[in-house]
């Protein structure tokens, strides 16, 4: 909703509603930054390497570890969508 700051009338918004991003995503951000961090290579350099080459499984070396410790240390502690063990 807007407001109309001559008559003080609220009145409705037609544009979509942004709202701040779920949890998961700011946590994914978070993990791609310190593996950025940890081997000084750009973020944006990162999150293509993990989209491109990840699927293909040759992520170089250091990104690989880098990743992986950033996974132990904020990763979740079971995959979604699986049962947990009994």
């Amino acid at each position: 909703m807007t407001s109309d700051a001559r008559s003080g009338d609220a009145e409705p918004c037609d544009a979509p509603q942004e709202s701040a991003a779920p949890s998961d995503t700011v946590d994914r951000m978070v993990e791609l930054r310190e593996v950025s961090q940890h081997t000084n290579v750009k973020l944006r350099t990162v999150a293509e390497m993990i989209l491109v080459r990840g699927r293909r499984g040759d992520l170089p070396p250091d990104i690989r570890a880098a990743l992986e410790d950033t996974l132990d240390k904020y990763g979740p502690t079971q995959i979604p969508d699986s049962h947990p063990a009994s």
